[in-house]
């Protein structure tokens, strides 16, 4: 299978994979706040906050995991990738484990730590409880995801998650409409899709490279070694990510109320969303990347580099101005019970960083092709040190309230995104430093103009009612934005020949 078919059916897939998963959402978060409150989504959210805090110690270990066992395997070095892989493997059993413990005495003492309502008492503990387990075995089977980069087969990564995320629905179906409702249910959810995952991804392992074993006679402490001090620094990034927005819940769970929290929740749960669209999209791009790399072809990397960000560009301006033009429908009929104005606009706040983001993320693997993360890791922390700063000012000193919650991470990361990686970036490469900005500017100018055009055109429209006619505009309007995009950015012919290749002609 050629690069470009497998990139396409990598993106196909990881479509799927995030409409199953927003679907997942869409549906849980009305049914759990009108059952159980708004608040019981808050701390569904601030478990895996939690537990990605704990995450960032394994980012030490497996943020290059991937980009080392696929060069090794790429340059036929069966050693150091059986060493590698070994390596990856068992580290992540034991240190996850470690985490794990710790997971389980934060859950423990939940209700000492944390503000939660008597009639939450026993259920966030046990939510929180199944969230960290489930994030052991993610963090179990990193060494076999990070095969399918080494075989340049992330489109089967994608089908597994997709599998994962049915699974994930099965259970939560069940238990919701069987039983009681319970916000334990979540956690319990997550462990099984973590649980399929683990087994797919390992017989992926098997299916391509059964002769690889994890071995303590092939565990290095120098690849070890050699892991954690290049990811360390990746490490010390996802602090500045958690000052810049991490600890935006347990802030409002101290200064606010479980209200405001569970609104929150809800308007980062759908900028996390647009933020996955743009990783799963940018990752189907990293195996290319690797191999040119590899090959030492930095023009045709960087020709690759541009067709990613402009492919990228597009589905980021998609999501970006469907959500202005419909967000106000879309959170009335959602959930009717919490104010949709309020929901718009913060949600507004959580996504302008996001549609940066998508132009970014693609050309931000640059950092893990050169191994260049200090100098980022330096400006997320101060970044995220300001944002935390800024924060607790507004919040003492104004009523601002939750604006002042994601105002202040918007700018901060806007300028992050906007100003310092474009630069940085092309300094790694060694390239002029303005090189990645036409790119850029003409991305965020389609998604102007198109913000105007089609809330100019919405006026004309009949007033949503429902969701049918809510999914027929969105998608429309969603068509047309990718249509006219990829012709301004792909041409015209390259745009038809996506068309025919996708649609079978």
């Amino acid at each position: 299978m050629s690069n470009k078919s497998v990139v396409s059916n990598t993106i196909i897939l990881g479509a799927l994979a995030i409409f199953l998963s927003s679907a997942i959402n869409l549906i849980m978060v009305p049914f759990i706040t009108q059952r159980l409150g708004v608040e019981a989504y808050g701390f569904v959210t601030l478990g895996r906050n939690i537990a990605d805090y704990a995450g960032i110690a394994m980012l030490a270990l497996n943020s290059f995991s991937a980009r080392f066992m696929a060069v090794s395997y790429m340059q036929d070095k069966q050693k150091d990738f059986s060493e590698y892989y070994s390596t990856v493997f068992l580290s992540n059993l034991v240190i996850g484990a470690i985490l794990f413990i710790i997971g389980a005495v934060i859950s423990i003492f939940a209700n000492e730590i944390l503000n939660i309502p008597d009639k939450f008492a026993i259920d966030v503990p046990i939510l929180f409880l199944g969230i960290f387990l489930s994030s052991y075995l993610m963090f179990a089977s990193t060494a076999f995801q990070s095969i399918t980069y080494a075989i340049k087969r992330l489109d089967l990564y994608n089908l597994i998650r997709n599998i994962g995320l049915l699974t994930q629905a099965f259970i939560l179906v069940a238990l919701f409409f069987c039983f009681e409702g319970k916000i334990w249910y979540v956690g319990l959810a997550y462990l099984g899709q973590n649980i399929i995952i683990f087994i797919l991804c390992y017989l992926v392992k098997q299916r391509y490279v059964s002769e690889l074993r994890a071995r303590l006679e092939t565990f290095s402490f120098s690849r070890l070694r050699i892991l954690v001090l290049n990811g360390i620094w990746n490490s010390i990034n996802q602090i500045g990510n958690v000052l810049n927005s991490g600890l935006d819940l347990v802030v409002t769970n101290v200064f606010l109320t479980g209200e405001i929290m569970g609104i929150i929740s809800i308007t980062k749960m759908i900028g996390g969303l647009f933020s996955t669209i743009n990783q799963t999209i940018s990752q189907s791009f990293h195996p290319v990347f690797l191999q040119l790399f590899s090959d030492g072809k930095q023009d045709e990397l960087l020709k690759e580099f541009k067709r990613a960000t402009n492919i990228c560009g597009i589905f980021a301006n998609t999501v970006f101005v469907t959500l202005i033009v419909f967000g106000r429908d879309f959170y009335r009929i959602w959930v009717p019970s919490v104010s949709n104005e309020t929901l718009y606009y913060l949600t507004i706040l959580a996504i302008i960083p996001s549609l940066f983001e998508g132009y970014i993320s693609p050309i931000g693997y640059i950092y893990t092709l050169k191994m260049k993360n200090k100098v980022p890791c330096f400006v997320t922390i101060a970044g995220g040190l300001v944002n935390v700063v800024g924060m607790l000012v507004l919040l003492t000193t104004t009523s601002l309230a939750e604006y002042a919650v994601l105002g202040t991470t918007m700018v901060v990361m806007t300028i992050i995104y906007f100003i310092f990686n474009p630069i940085y970036m092309a300094k790694c490469l060694q390239i002029r430093f303005t090189y990645f900005y036409p790119a850029i500017m003409q991305n965020f100018a389609l998604a102007v103009i198109s913000c105007v055009l089609m809330l100019f055109c919405k006026e004309f429209l009949p007033e949503i009612n429902g969701w049918l006619l809510f999914i027929v505009y969105n998608s429309s309007l969603a068509i047309i934005l990718i249509l006219f995009q990829s012709i301004v950015l792909l041409g015209k012919n390259k745009t038809l020949s996506y068309i025919k290749k996708w649609g079978g002609v």
